[in-house]
């Protein structure tokens, strides 16, 4: 498999529109950082599923989570045999207020497998990093999909203007159950 593949057009319009328009005003907080502690924040989040259990109180389970994990499990990476999202963020970030995104991996081990879906905006490329810290610019389009190894170093940059929506999914590579 190459260091990470992008995917277009796999959604119909409609389905993406519906996504955005519905994303876009999904409530966040300003808490999301990979430091271990909010007082550090980068951009605004919301984890939306742990192991497969919806983990906001007061809204109800977003059929869109259900469906795209269907779309990576029994399609887009059914070879990898996944059979369960271990984590969703929804990650939300502004343009020209210093919301960029650090470099980072979604896992410190190999066997995680992480997909992006750009779902809301116009800019606010997501850079793979290549073994020799060179970039790999993917530009923001709504729908777009991009899978990787959960190790591999990544960031999502704030957008030229807007706000900028995606959603974080990692799966593990291996039964948790056995």
């Amino acid at each position: 498999m190459d260091r990470f593949t992008v995917i277009d057009d796999y959604f119909p319009q409609w389905m993406i529109d519906s996504v955005s328009n519905y994303l876009k005003t999904y409530p966040v907080t300003y808490d999301n950082t990979p430091n271990d502690t909010f007082n550090q924040a980068r951009f605004l989040g919301n984890t939306l599923l742990i192991e497969d259990r919806w983990n906001v109180v007061g809204y109800e389970r977003y059929w869109f989570i259900d469906y795209f994990n269907m779309c990576i499990m029994h399609d887009i990476l059914k070879e990898l045999d996944i059979t369960h999202c271990a984590r969703v963020l929804l990650n939300g970030q502004f343009g020209n207020c210093g919301m960029h995104g650090l470099n980072h991996d979604d896992s410190d081990e190999d066997n995680y497998q992480s997909a992006i879906y750009m779902a809301h905006g116009n800019s606010g490329d997501t850079v793979v990093l290549n073994e020799d810290n060179t970039e790999n610019r993917i530009p923001f389009k709504e729908g777009r999909i991009i899978t990787f190894n959960s190790s591999i170093i990544h960031r999502g940059e704030s957008p030229n203007d807007g706000y900028r929506v995606s959603l974080g999914f990692v799966y593990p590579l291996f039964n948790p159950d056995k």
